[in-house]
Order: C-alpha cells, then structure tokens, then sequence
C-alpha cells in the first residue's frame, strides 16, 4: 500500500501504450439509458474488433450492467483502496460476457475523501489500461464532490442526455461541474440517447441548450432495445443491423476504439456463442502484460 493509503500500483503510464483507453460513460439524469450504453458500447468493441475489452459497473452490488449483459457474476466487486488486490486477482475475478468482453464490478468507500478516491480511481485504472486495449466504465450518477474523482482516471468521457429539455439543462450543469472541478482531463462528448421522431425539440434546439453539439443520436427502438434487455442479450449482438446498433457504432468509431473497416459478424449469434470462451489475448499476452505491472 503506498503511503496516501491507495494500492500499491504506479499512478505513471509509461509502460502503457497511449492507444489503450478507458471510457467513462455518465448519464446526465437518471432515465436515460446509459448503462445499456456502456454495456452495448463494450460488448460491440470486443465482438468486432477482436480486442481485449472490459466493462466495469461502479455501481458494485447494486449495478445494472450484469442484468444488461445477461452474466451471474461469481466473485464479489472489486473494491478500491488496499483491499483492491493485485493484477493477477483482478484478472481471477472476471466474468466472461456476450462478444468476448469481460465484465468486472467495482465499490468504493462513499465517504472517503475526494482526493483519496481519486487517488485510488487513477491507480485502477492504469493497471486496467496494461491489462486491456478498452475499459468502459459506467459511472452512475453521485454528489458533484463525489463524480469528478470517480472520472479521473478516465481519457474519455461519454455523457448521456436525450432529447428533452430537463436532460439537456441537466447535461451543461454536468458539464459545467465537471470544468468548475478541474480535476477531469478528459475529452467530454455527449451522446443523445432515447431519441423519438415525435418529440417537439429538434437536435440544434437540444445542441443550443446543452453549449455543445452531440456527437451521435441514438434511435430508441423498443421492439430491439426493450426486448434485449429483458432478454439479457445485448442488441448490438441480436440486432446489428439495427438504427440502434449503427449509431453506437458511430459513437465506437468517433471514440476510436472501433476501426473503420470494422462490419458487425455474418452471425451475431455466433458471437453469443462464443460468450464463454476467453478473452481475445492468449495466456501468454496476459502474462507478458502482468509483467508490466511493478510493484512497490
């Protein structure tokens, strides 16, 4: 344990490829659908592009995520600090998911202090980003001392809002907290979710409301994101084709975790099949990638 009571693990990132990234997704409100999102969003950048992908619920215990991607996990959440484990014990509480993606859940103390979160969100996720190319993090919404040190670790942070205006106010004082904080240096992007052609706001209304435009507008379709949920089947694997999985793949490839070339599998079905065989990497690469890890 190093000596601000975080794990013991490097906060430098030297040893990790800088194309390597973690993705921090964050709905603006409740209601907006992002952890079906961020579990759509992992799965669909493991099944496509062959990547070692890891989806994390912040949520631990009480997180959706698992439902969403249809796995029972086994092993108890992660939890933050000392008490985190090393590599080797991240690695051995993984679930396997739909796609190939890996699925960790994660807990933390809600009353330690921001800076020791912080501390400890960072050191996570550099030995996340040694361990895998991708890690999608869907962070639910906390008090605004609480939500720019759970982002900290993060190079990429996805805002979920929708097309109505109590979303997009909620949107730019998220954004404005996150400035106002300025502890999170990542990219900030928003992402319209949930999107209907009845509503009476158009995209430039809702762009002008939240100071930003959006970099992608996600379709809701019931019939293929209503019936994967309940199913526990993610939709960009039973319906690749689909608006809804077309968008979140744009919003994969403005990320840049999703080549261009990269077209949904002939069967997505096949993917499912897959869902219990292990992650893309070899032993081997996982081991080469534990030897990167010092430790103090």
């Amino acid at each position: 344990m190093n000596r601000q009571g975080g794990a013991a693990y490097p906060d430098s990132l030297e040893s990790v490829p800088s194309s390597r990234q973690v993705i921090a997704v964050v709905g603006c409100k409740g209601g907006v659908g992002a952890t079906v999102l961020a579990a759509n969003l992992a799965v669909l950048t493991a099944a496509e592009s062959l990547r070692p992908v890891l989806a994390v619920d912040l949520a631990g215990e009480r997180g959706d995520m698992m439902h969403v991607l249809g796995v029972n996990p086994h092993h108890p959440p992660v939890q933050f600090g000392p008490h985190q484990g090393g590599p080797t014990a991240l690695l051995n509480g993984l679930t396997t998911g739909p796609g190939g993606v890996r699925f960790m859940r994660a807990a933390f103390d809600e009353h330690a202090p921001a800076a020791t979160l912080a501390r400890q969100v960072r050191s996570l996720c550099h030995t996340l980003r040694v361990l895998f190319d991708v890690v999608v993090i869907d962070v639910a919404r906390r008090p605004d001392a609480l939500l720019p040190a759970l982002l900290s670790g993060a190079g990429e942070v996805v805002v979920i809002s929708s097309m109505t205006r109590p979303a997009a106010h909620a949107t730019r004082r998220l954004l404005a907290g996150l400035d106002a904080a300025g502890d999170v240096a990542a990219r900030r992007i928003v992402a319209l979710n949930r999107t209907e052609a009845n509503t009476d706001l158009d995209r430039a209304a809702v762009d002008a409301i939240i100071g930003v435009p959006a970099v992608v507008q996600v379709p809701y379709d019931a019939a293929v994101v209503g019936s994967s949920v309940n199913a526990g089947e993610p939709f960009v694997l039973r319906d690749p084709e689909a608006q809804t999985s077309r968008r979140l793949r744009d919003l994969a490839r403005s990320l840049k975790i999703l080549d261009e070339r990269a077209a949904p599998r002939d069967d997505p079905r096949g993917a499912q099949a897959e869902s219990a065989a292990p992650a893309a990497l070899p032993l081997s690469a996982w081991r080469r990638r534990l030897g990167n890890v010092t430790r103090r």
